[in-house]
Parts: structure tokens; C-alpha cells; sequence
């Protein structure tokens, strides 16, 4: 199995009873691969991982071997049980030991686990912000219409609309059903026709929402519905003149 890119270094990590501590080292459960190369190429050793006295303790030599990664305990159907960034660790670097502090023991004696120290992921930006929008007014309803984004983080849309002659402010957020990635046009109905909306729109992902569309003066859309002209009375044929 290939490690994840950005994997500084795996092993399997089986804690046993040690004293008061739940750890592993090189007498006590299971801890290998233990050497390997750390940051910078420098020849590096986990010595011990414990839980004891409140704190996750980690032994590394060099203790600056791990610096700017993460540490990830994983269980056997592959989940992150505990992740711990090594920027945030206590160091003693009397006994090269990173320290962190967890309010309860996240491992047991005989579990079988794997500890994975990587890279911290990038962060997940947010959505890209709708572009080209703009409204259609149609009987009792107007259609939104933006230009597809090449962002398929979006989970979905949602749009936002003021009466413009009310003196109340903005609605609230209203989801576009069924709206995806690919979704480029919307109509909204039960609207009066004669009266001015003004509408806005955005991009909604796991990590949140996008700025608001259109995104330059006047920050919104406006839109007049109307009725539908009347359909014109068909003229009766003519009838031919008796001769």
C-alpha cells in the first residue's frame, strides 16, 4: 500500500500496559518501523508513544525531527482516531519528548493501530463566487442565470432577495433545491408582479458559503415580473359571399 503524499513516516503502533502508561517502545507492544528520516534528511528514531498522566508523549531523536508535520493515530478500518499537530506539542528537549495534552486515554492495551506522520493538508478554500448573474423577469416569477463555475467543491446555491419599495432588509438564505456544480439557471415563482426584487446570489460548499453575486456596485440584481401579454383572440375565418 503507498502512503499518502506528504507521509513523512508510518508504523505500527500496538500499545500494552506499561506501569501506569498505555504506550509502546522497543521492549513493551509494538512499535516499528522506528527509524526513519525526518525533516531536513536527518536520521531520526520514535523511541516511545504514550498515554499517560493526561498527555499523549511522543520520544523522537532528534525531537526536531517531526517539526511542522502532524502526527495521526489510525485505527484498522482506516479512521483518524486522534491528530496532532506537532506545532502545538509541548517539547522536552531534556528527553526528546513532544507532549500533548488529552483528557482521556485515546488508545488501550492490545489495540492495534498505525501511526502516520504527514504534512498538514492544505486548507480547503472556499467556493468560487458565482459570475455573470443576472435576472429575467417572467409572470409572478424571475430567472436567475449565472455563469458554471469551475469549482467542484459546490455543494449547492442559494439566493437572497429585498422588495425594493419595502422598507425591510434582506430575506433570508433560501437553498436552490437539487442545485449542484454544473447549475447555471434558477426560476423563482410566487413573486407580485409589478413589484421590484432585488436579488443575490452564492456558492455553498462543506466549508462554507462564497461571497455574495454580483460581487460589484450595486451587489445586486433587479427585476420587475409582469404578466404574460394575453393571447391574441383568433380572428373568425371569412365566409365567401353567396353569389
Amino acid at each position: 500500500v503507498t502512503a499518502p503524499f506528504g507521509t513523512l513516516h508510518e508504523l505500527f503502533f500496538d500499545p500494552v500496559t506499561v506501569g501506569s502508561a498505555i504506550a509502546a517502545d522497543a521492549s513493551n507492544g509494538t512499535l516499528e518501523p522506528r527509524a526513519f528520516m525526518g525533516v531536513g534528511g536527518v536520521s531520526a528514531d520514535i523511541g516511545r508513544i504514550a498515554y499517560e498522566t493526561g498527555a499523549v508523549k511522543l520520544k523522537v531523536t532528534p525531537v526536531t525531527a517531526l517539526a511542522g508535520h502532524v502526527v495521526d493515530v489510525i485505527e484498522l478500518d482506516g479512521g483518524v482516531s486522534l491528530s496532532l499537530s506537532v506545532a502545538s506539542a509541548t517539547v522536552d528537549t531534556a528527553n526528546n519528548t513532544l507532549n500533548w495534552p488529552v483528557s482521556s486515554a485515546p488508545w488501550e492495551n492490545g489495540d492495534k493501530l498505525m501511526v502516520r506522520v504527514h504534512a498538514p493538508l492544505p486548507p480547503t478554500p472556499m467556493p468560487n463566487t458565482p459570475s455573470d448573474l443576472t435576472v429575467t423577469a417572467g409572470d409572478m416569477s424571475a430567472t436567475l442565470s449565472w455563469s458554471e463555475a469551475p469549482d467542484y467543491s459546490i455543494t449547492s446555491y442559494e439566493y437572497e432577495y429585498r422588495v425594493h419599495s419595502a422598507a425591510v432588509g434582506w430575506g433570508a438564505w433560501t437553498d436552490i433545491p437539487e442545485s449542484h456544480t454544473l447549475m447555471t439557471s434558477y426560476e423563482v415563482t410566487g413573486l407580485t408582479n409589478g413589484t421590484e426584487y432585488r436579488f443575490q446570489l452564492r456558492a455553498v460548499s462543506r466549508k462554507g458559503s462564497a461571497a455574495i453575486a454580483p460581487n460589484v456596485p450595486p451587489g445586486y440584481v433587479a427585476v420587475t415580473p409582469k404578466a404574460a401579454p394575453p393571447t391574441p383572440t383568433p380572428r373568425p375565418a371569412a365566409t365567401p359571399e353567396s353569389a
